[in-house]
């Protein structure tokens, strides 16, 4: 009976729900501002990947003369 109902589409059939896997890492970006080394800071993000964190950066420090020295993942 129950596969009928089903067949009809009377009622559907509950898929288990899966957990997503947690993959987001902390980076720290290691910056200059127009090339000067004297205005070397660093700033802190929680990423999926490199890309994501540059990506980030880019997006929060809209600067045409801020140059990324290194990203680096830290440690968890």
């Amino acid at each position: 009976m129950k596969r009928l109902i089903e067949k009809l589409k009377l009622m559907f059939v509950r898929q288990p729900r899966l957990q997503q896997p947690v993959v987001s890492s902390r980076f720290t970006i290691t910056y200059c501002v127009d090339g000067n080394l004297g205005t070397v800071q660093s700033w802190e993000c929680v990423a999926e990947s490199k890309e994501m964190a540059e990506y980030d950066f880019w997006g929060r420090h809209n600067s045409l003369y801020t140059d990324i020295l290194s990203v680096e993942q830290n440690g968890c």
